[in-house]
C-alpha cells in the first residue's frame, strides 16, 4: 500500500470495525468511547490511551477543518516484521488536505490554545500518513497494539 509516497508494509488484517457520524462537536468524545470498548473488546487494554488520544485528536480536526459526515475505522494490523499495530483512520468529505499533513503543520505560538493535535498523534504513533483525493480526506496513523 502507498500513502504520500511512503511505501507501507503488507498487512494482514486481523479485526476491524468503523463507525461513519455526522459533523458535531459531541463526536470525539463518542469516538472514544468507542474506541475504548472496541479495544477492550481486542484484549488491548495497554494501548486504549494511545489509540483514543489519536482517534480523538484526529475526529477533531476532521470536525473543525473538514467537511460533511466523518467516517472512523480501526483496523488491528500484523504487519510482514513488525508486531501487531492498531491502524486509526479517519475520512471527511474535505476541502483538500496537503499531502504529508504531519511535519507540514505550521506550529502553534506559545500562547495558542489549539494547534498541537497532530503533533500528540506523531508522538505517539509508529506510522502516520494522509491522502487527499475524489472530494475526501483521510488521516491515518498506526499505534503499537498491547495487551497490557
Amino acid at each position: 500500500m502507498t500513502i504520500n509516497s511512503l511505501t507501507l508494509p503488507e498487512s494482514r488484517v486481523a479485526q476491524s470495525n468503523s463507525w461513519v457520524f455526522s459533523r458535531d462537536t459531541m463526536i470525539p468524545s463518542l469516538a472514544r468511547r468507542r474506541v475504548a470498548d472496541l479495544l477492550k473488546q481486542w484484549s488491548l487494554t495497554g494501548c486504549v490511551d494511545d489509540v483514543t488520544l489519536v482517534a480523538s485528536e484526529l475526529i477533531t480536526n476532521a470536525v473543525i477543518h473538514g467537511h460533511g459526515g466523518i467516517r472512523l475505522e480501526v483496523r488491528l494490523l500484523m504487519p510482514a516484521a513488525m508486531g501487531k499495530v492498531v491502524h486509526v483512520e479517519v475520512t471527511d468529505g474535505g476541502r483538500g488536505l496537503a499531502p504529508g499533513v504531519f511535519g507540514r503543520v505550521p506550529r502553534p505560538t506559545e500562547e495558542a490554545e489549539s494547534g498541537r493535535g497532530l503533533d500528540l498523534v506523531a508522538a505517539v504513533a509508529l506510522r502516520t500518513g494522509s491522502v487527499s483525493e475524489a472530494g475526501r480526506n483521510t488521516v491515518w496513523a498506526w499505534i503499537e497494539a498491547r495487551s497490557q
